[in-house]
């Protein structure tokens, strides 16, 4: 029999989704770009149902998505959303993301508009606790001059690639699912960058994994666009790690994004974080002098 824990009004079902082979990385869970492409989805449908307009990539300025259990092929989802209506992040969508048999919290996206609401029902904070920010702060990335960190080793052009026709909204602009799966197929660059190599990883049976993911969007990305993605380890600590992205605009250098992930390693067999080794907390700071 099927169990979805549904939060009741004022949540919306937005989105039901199930997870395909192909949605899969080589952790054996569901990708973190079809996270936020299932996200995409309910922020649009949320915004039909509550403006009758669909503002296509307009939908999050800002999204925070936070990743609470690993969702695995086969599995079937369900989101639910709401206007948050108090505290620091009042005004924002939040999408709770549920396992639609098992009825336990797979993921959480937290939202800031970038269309106008108006008579919408709200949630409070402890409907909305678990979306709210943990590992990387609140509000949105500030651009930072990404050539001195290239100079001083610090940094890294990870991707480059163009922006497509069919990876943009109603409005023409990217979607933010499109932006994200540039850094999941950058990641593997950028966890070498820091010490921690895909021969390691196999060797050891371990993963990379982000726990939270923050996305900024700087300005509007035509298709044609050519982009560059610049990205660095910003802090390192015992168990996790903050992974920076810029992508910027080819041939200029303009900020158009910028991202935050909180990561960590994974064991694969027994599913559990385990510390970030010494080699590469040693390869951080010396790359900081």
């Amino acid at each position: 029999m099927t169990v979805i824990k549904t939060p009741g009004e004022p949540f919306l079902e937005t989105y039901r989704g199930f997870v395909n082979t192909w949605d899969c990385d080589e952790n054996a869970h569901m990708n973190v770009q079809f996270y936020f492409r299932a996200f995409q989805q309910a922020s649009e449908i949320f915004a039909l149902a509550v403006s009758g307009t669909n503002p296509g990539a307009r939908t999050a300025i800002l999204r925070h998505v936070r990743y609470h259990r690993e969702l695995h092929v086969a599995r079937s989802t369900i989101i639910h959303s709401a206007i948050l209506g108090e505290g620091e992040a009042a005004g924002s969508v939040v999408h709770l993301m549920r396992d639609a048999d098992s009825g336990e919290l797979a993921a959480t996206a937290l939202d800031q508009p970038g269309y106008r609401i108006d008579g919408v029902p709200v949630c409070g904070l402890n409907e909305a606790a678990p979306a709210l920010p943990r590992g990387v702060g609140y509000g949105p990335t500030q651009p930072v001059d990404t050539r001195t960190l290239i100079k001083q080793g610090r940094a890294l052009i990870s991707s480059r690639t163009v922006a497509r026709i069919g990876e943009s909204g109603p409005d023409g602009d990217i979607l933010s699912n499109a932006l994200i799966s540039r850094l999941t197929d950058a990641a593997a660059h950028v966890w070498n960058f820091a010490g921690i190599t895909t021969e390691w990883l196999t060797g050891t049976m371990h993963g990379r994994v982000a726990v939270e993911t923050k996305l900024t969007r700087l300005r509007r990305i035509e298709p044609g666009t050519g982009l560059a993605l610049v990205s660095w380890i910003e802090t390192m600590e015992e168990n996790t790690f903050l992974m920076r992205h810029q992508l910027e605009e080819m041939t200029s250098g303009e900020p158009v994004a910028a991202s935050e992930l909180r990561c960590l390693v994974m064991n694969l067999e027994t599913r559990r974080a385990v510390p970030i080794p010494q080699f590469a907390r040693d390869n951080f700071a010396a790359r900081q002098i």
